[in-house]
């Protein structure tokens, strides 16, 4: 079983190892024929990442070993960030890293500059809830990234961050193209 989506509204359920096709619906298709790989809060950088019972306890990790093609599943819980991802997929064969339950994957950027940062490119980051970082939520350097259907919200941005300001989602790399920011809710 592969993962397959038409990435509007969002509804997803995983009920076992792998995602059913047509859990997603949003304006974008994909469809990663490589390997699946699984993150949990209860999970080990030391396991394989392979399915719920052998995940990984990072984003990082499964980003690590991810090519093109391939999906990250990532449980219900929360990360603490930074979260830091580079893996790269290519035009037919994205990099798809997903909150396996809509919003159920916090990741906690508390005390940080920035909660998630991305440097890969031909990558959809999809369902997470972002929180907490001094000045943005995701910030994005990669090209032909879409970030999907996540929830940013409640970044400290002290003094305005003297004197740059902050970003929910920032596509930050003025050389990169292709960027899309789709259906997310961005607030405080």
């Amino acid at each position: 079983g592969y993962l397959a989506a038409s990435v509007l509204v969002w509804s997803c359920a995983v009920t076992s190892a792998h995602v059913a096709p047509s859990q997603f619906t949003f304006g974008v298709n994909w469809m990663p024929v490589g390997a699946e790989w699984y993150v949990s809060v209860s999970g080990s950088d030391g396991n394989g990442g392979t399915s719920w019972d052998d995940a990984f306890a990072t984003i990082e990790k499964a980003s690590s070993v991810a090519g093109p093609g391939d999906a990250i599943a990532v449980g219900p819980g929360r990360y603490d960030g930074p979260i830091a991802t580079s893996s790269s997929g290519t035009p037919d064969m994205r990099v798809v890293i997903f909150s396996a339950t809509p919003g159920g994957a916090a990741i906690d950027g508390s005390g940080h500059r920035v909660a998630w940062r991305n440097d890969g490119s031909y990558v959809d980051i999809v369902g997470f809830e972002v929180t907490g970082s001094d000045f943005g939520g995701i910030l994005n350097y990669g090209s032909h990234v879409r970030i999907i259907g996540n929830e940013v919200h409640d970044l400290a941005v002290p003094s305005c961050n003297e004197p740059n300001g902050g970003a929910g989602i920032n596509h930050a790399d003025y050389g990169a193209e292709g960027n899309e920011t789709i259906g997310n809710v961005v607030y405080n």
